[in-house]
């Protein structure tokens, strides 16, 4: 969470994945990630949240390009080998901004139920993607401005059979629905506890049947503050 120019509590979340044939995929997502969040905080100390747009986006998305592309110079290799996709959320009390690259998913609920923002984009091959590293990575950015939502999910692609029907697709709101509902009514001391609970149950039998790949999951509410 972050104070945005007018003191409303904000939150920016982001989740990347390094390509499984990327070198420094790992690297790459972590350093999109911190240069994502630390250079929209920035830019939320002058701007307001609703009146950001499309453009402002590309700018923080630019800065998040730029440091995977220092790094891969300081290590004297290709950007590709710091691929790396991104799903994120900039979440204030009435406006949110959701923005995507590759694979992986963004869910948001509503009293109407749950929705998928982007479906996620597999590329023209099977087992392929878009990475924010990609020369036209711009052309396959996803945006939207929406009405802030009650809660939020985001999720890298090892999650995506599990949390998605692909055949309507769609979110598969058994996955979300028990996940939210403990998360809404948890007390303080419990909210501590659910990170470690929610680790052992995305590193289940039950749920590394279905995937083998890495799990990233992101889960937001908004509590009777208002606050998410």
């Amino acid at each position: 969470m972050v104070t945005g120019s007018n003191e409303a509590e904000i939150l920016v979340a982001i989740a990347a994945d390094g390509a499984g044939s990327a070198a420094h995929g790992g690297t790459g997502a972590r350093l999109i990630c911190e240069a994502f969040c630390s250079h929209f905080q920035e830019k939320l100390k002058t701007a307001d949240l609703s009146h950001l747009r499309l453009e402002d986006i590309k700018e923080v998305v630019s800065a998040a390009r730029a440091r995977v592309y220092r790094e891969s110079s300081i290590l004297n290799v290709e950007p590709r080998e710091l691929a790396a996709t991104m799903v994120a959320a900039v979440v204030g009390p009435q406006v949110a901004h959701f923005m995507q690259i590759g694979d992986g998913a963004i869910v948001i609920g509503q009293d109407d139920g749950y929705g998928v923002v982007f479906w996620p984009d597999a590329g023209e091959y099977a087992n392929m993607t878009r990475f924010v590293s990609d020369a036209d990575a711009f052309e396959y950015l996803h945006y939207d401005m929406r009405t802030a939502p009650d809660e939020v999910a985001l999720f890298t692609d090892g999650i995506q059979r599990l949390a998605l029907v692909f055949s309507t697709k769609s979110a598969h709101s058994p996955f979300f629905a028990p996940m939210f509902t403990q998360l809404r009514s948890a007390s303080t001391d419990v909210l501590e506890s659910l990170p470690t609970k929610l680790a052992g149950f995305l590193d289940s039998d039950v749920v590394n049947q279905r995937t083998d790949d890495d799990k990233t999951l992101i889960l937001a509410t908004r509590r009777a503050s208002e606050d998410l």
